[in-house]
């Protein structure tokens, strides 16, 4: 079974797959790694909207480990819609790629800076051993994009480049306003010695 980092333990259930799981993919968006990140050539990221979202649940996640994604960061909420199904799958082990999840709203606060930073950090570390993670939201814009821009920047890159990288890949953190998240982050592009990501 997989793990998630969040405190829920997730179990196996018995409730049968309803037929409208069946069948489809999700698309991935490969996010730009620059070389100056120093990240080896396997590290990459792929930004998406909710799996199945467009199509089935089941080869939307079948679709992400042929891809060869290594780890999920997932910032659906619990409430929202079909995140039951969704959890329902991930605890029952249709998907090979390790889940993560740091619920974000949509209106990406700065208050949520020290559980997005938490969550990245070992991310991060996992890109730096070679591996591969998909980030993704509802509709994969701007919680999405917030969580991306974060990482890059968490990796080094200022602030207005790790954004243009982000928006080249689909994703635009601030498509429904200026989000606060992101400004919470330094805007130069090196933390002072003195900063903490945290």
């Amino acid at each position: 079974m997989n793990q998630s980092t969040d405190s829920r333990t997730f179990t196996f259930s018995s409730r049968p797959i309803s037929q409208s799981l069946l069948p489809s993919i999700t698309m991935l968006r490969p996010l730009q790694l620059p070389a100056s990140l120093g990240l080896p050539s396997e590290s990459r990221v792929f930004l998406s909207e909710m799996p199945g979202r467009r199509d089935s649940l089941i080869n939307a996640m079948r679709g992400i480990d042929a891809t060869g994604v290594d780890h999920v960061l997932c910032l659906l909420g619990h409430g929202e819609v079909s995140t039951s199904d969704y959890f329902d799958l991930i605890a029952r082990g249709y998907l090979k790629a390790k889940f993560h999840h740091c619920p974000l709203s949509s209106a990406c606060p700065a208050d949520k800076k020290p559980a997005l930073t938490a969550a990245l950090l070992p991310l991060i570390e996992n890109l730096r051993n070679g591996e591969s993670l998909m980030i993704h939201c509802q509709f994969g814009e701007a919680r999405t994009g917030c969580a991306a821009t974060a990482l890059l920047i968490l990796l080094g890159l200022g602030f207005e480049e790790a954004l243009a990288a982000v928006r080249a890949a689909g994703s635009d953190p601030e498509s429904v306003g200026e989000a606060p998240l992101l400004r919470a982050f330094p805007q130069g592009r090196e933390r002072s010695k003195g900063d903490s990501w945290r």
